[in-house]
């Protein structure tokens, strides 16, 4: 079913609502809408990026991630972010954002695994590590069982 043009503007002018769930419901709306059509993410998503509500913030990077309109550390904000929620929202995303995985991305991902005051931080952050892990294992046995 494709959406109308009156449907994305209701959409967009949701952007703006008061609750944040509304919002990161609208902002994961419209982020998929770009995907399935192969277009960027309209500007009104990426400048969502610093929204105080980390699960807005966190489907606004995702959508700047997904359209290639955001770079390699997109996340760092978040995950360096002094708010817990904020935190524990970026690792949530470093788990779910493809083509992230660089060498900082994995370290601070430790860092927050080993020392983050928030234990729901440091349990989310080891299980995205663990992830990471086993997937470059599988990588590396692929690659090298022809060797």
């Amino acid at each position: 079913m494709r959406p109308t043009p009156e449907a994305i503007a209701a959409v967009t002018e949701v952007l703006r609502h008061e609750d944040p769930r509304v919002r990161a419901n609208a902002v994961e709306s419209l982020a998929r809408q770009s995907r399935l059509k192969s277009r960027a993410a309209p500007a009104v998503i990426i400048e969502l990026k610093a929204d105080d509500h980390h699960r807005v913030r966190a489907n606004a990077i995702r959508a700047g991630i997904a359209s290639a309109a955001a770079g390699p550390d997109a996340l760092t904000p978040m995950l360096t972010d002094t708010r817990p929620m904020h935190r524990l929202a970026g690792v949530w995303l470093a788990g779910r954002a493809p083509g992230q995985r660089t060498p900082e991305l994995i370290a601070r991902l430790g860092e927050l695994a080993r020392f983050d005051a928030d234990p729901r931080v440091r349990a989310r952050a080891v299980a995205c590590s663990q992830r990471f892990d086993a997937e470059l294992r599988v990588t590396w046995r692929a690659a090298n069982a022809d060797a």
